[in-house]
């Protein structure tokens, strides 16, 4: 009898254990103090308990052990800075057309940058401590470390928040606080009041006036903090263009909503939401063109398939062109989805053999290039290049290939204007919400691009250095030189000084969105929104 007591009062001295799961948890709270991770107080102390509760039936330690796991994803995903499930939900589509060895490269990414010897070594110190010591005591004491620390008030820095003129300041409350959700929303909705009232004025149709081309080189993922992780801000050909746009803001993160806001650089910014709404002519940029007289040619080195591109481009975008052929044209690189990217040079040469043959007097042409994108991979490389490496060995063969076209358009004795509007960056950094290649959220290094404008004619010249515009623009700021250089009949004149085309340029502050997600720019300082009415300091 005295026994079975013993034995009884044994068994309830045993404490429960979360066993592997220190690990986890571990490994969690290391990532939270490193500030590469969040930590929700209520949701971690509830997995715990749920981890520690006595269960005697096997079959029910099993299902814990297993919802455990998915619980556990699932919290792993809300402490993390990545963006909500339902935005990964609806990419899953695009997701399923990815290739594998991509997607892996991808899943790789979101493993934490650790020293291999840091790895080793607390594995090893856990494995020990763990067979000597109850460390289920030690996560729980963390835990409420964490919890104590993630429960106190942090300190915070005023919102600074633009009145709706775009002039002066004022301070709203830290972001979090109603004043401070209030102020940054009537600062969106301002801003939108005032582009729906901003529009270029196209100058009359003149049959005197001196014909040109336009030319839309629409780069996918370029972006000033690209250039940066790979020490090419200062490439040759940025040097050659006459324009070049510092603070230009694409104000999207992905491909077809930047040559849908480029579609309408004619008036000012619209809602995403605004862009997929019919609109008037006056703000239709390609209809512009075509009421100047102007016939429409669509170029791209890939086949457009993907999410549907080439369709919206030229239906929401008014393109009034097929797609130029690729057929005999070699193929350069392999695409993240599979398909073939062809050489930007050989596309772009082709079509203008046509276009000097054609009796057209003036065209207007969008080239988009996908020769940049996150995860293709040259077809004549032995190397295995991956992330900043493969990006800037595709790089130099794009600008190396768009400078012979510009040598090509010289020689030519054609007037020409070629605009160089990257869609987004390609986010190549990654920050501590979004692995590199990820751009769910449109951050300023993602979306703040390297535009440029160069004028090419056999008698014209420019007169003094290039232009470099710091001043916050977008897209309409393209319209307005377009425009500009009709009414001015700027290939009539044997020089042109680009200063004195910088006086109507409009400012544009940055705001940047996609769907699901607004990102604003203030004073230095930029904030988030993901569910349309609170903000976040990113």
């Amino acid at each position: 009898m005295n026994g079975k007591v013993r034995k009884l009062q044994s068994q309830e001295l045993v404490l429960p254990e979360l066993a592997i799961w220190n690990a986890y948890f571990l490994i969690k709270l290391v990532l939270y103090f490193q500030g590469k991770m969040q930590f929700h107080v209520v949701e971690n102390v509830a997995f715990a308990i749920f981890l520690l509760l006595p269960v005697s039936l096997p079959v029910l330690r099993v299902a814990r052990q297993i919802s455990a796991v998915i619980f556990a994803l699932w919290l792993i995903h809300l402490d993390s800075n990545l963006p909500p499930l339902e935005r990964l939900f609806a990419q899953l589509e695009q997701l399923s057309h990815f290739e594998s060895d991509y997607l892996v490269e991808l899943a790789w990414r979101f493993v934490p940058d650790i020293n291999p010897l840091i790895a080793v070594v607390g594995i090893a110190v856990y494995l020990i401590a763990n067979r000597y010591f109850r460390l289920t005591s030690f996560v729980l004491l963390a835990l409420f470390a964490a919890s104590l620390h993630s429960l106190s008030p942090q300190p915070t820095a005023p919102i600074a928040s633009l009145p709706a003129d775009g002039h002066g300041e004022h301070e709203a409350q830290a972001s979090g606080s109603p004043q401070g959700d209030e102020a940054l929303n009537n600062y969106l909705s301002s801003f939108f009041s005032r582009e729906a009232r901003r529009q270029v004025r196209f100058p009359p149709l003149a049959e005197e006036r001196q014909a040109f081309d336009v030319i839309f080189l629409s780069v996918c993922s370029l972006s000033w903090d690209d250039l940066d992780v790979v020490e090419q801000r200062q490439h040759p050909l940025l040097q050659r263009f006459d324009f070049v746009f510092e603070q230009f803001n694409s104000a999207t993160s992905y491909s077809g909503p930047a040559v849908l806001r480029l579609s309408r650089a004619s008036c000012g910014q619209l809602p995403h939401s605004g862009l997929y709404e019919e609109t008037s002519d006056q703000c239709l940029l390609m209809t512009q063109f075509t009421q100047q007289g102007y016939d429409h040619a669509l170029l791209m080195n890939h086949d457009g398939h993907f999410d549907n591109f080439l369709e919206s481009t030229r239906q929401l975008g008014h393109v009034d062109a097929e797609l130029f052929p690729l057929a005999g044209i070699p193929q350069a690189q392999k695409a993240f989805d599979g398909s073939p990217i062809y050489s930007d040079l050989a596309v772009l040469e082709n079509w203008w053999q046509q276009r000097l043959q054609s009796p057209s007097p003036s065209t207007v042409a969008l080239y988009n290039t996908t020769s940049l994108h996150d995860g293709n991979r040259l077809l004549d490389s032995r190397e295995n290049l991956r992330g900043a490496q493969s990006y800037k060995r595709r790089m130099d063969r794009l600008f190396g290939d768009i400078s012979r076209f510009l040598d090509r358009l010289q020689q030519s004795g054609k007037n020409v204007v070629v605009v160089l509007v990257p869609e987004h960056g390609a986010g190549l950094r990654g920050d501590a919400m979004q692995i590199p290649g990820m751009r769910e959220i449109p951050t300023p290094a993602i979306t703040k691009v390297p535009v440029a404008i160069k004028l090419i004619g056999p008698n014209l010249e420019r007169q003094g250095p290039a232009a470099r515009i710091t001043q916050p623009s977008s897209y309409q700021a393209i319209g307005q030189l377009l425009a500009d250089f009709m009414a001015a009949d700027i290939f009539a004149n044997k020089q042109f000084s680009t200063s004195d085309w910088l006086s109507t340029l409009p400012r544009t502050e940055p705001v940047s969105q996609n769907d699901g997600s607004t990102m604003l720019s203030i004073d230095g300082e930029s904030y988030l929104s993901l569910d349309g009415s609170s903000w976040t300091r990113y």
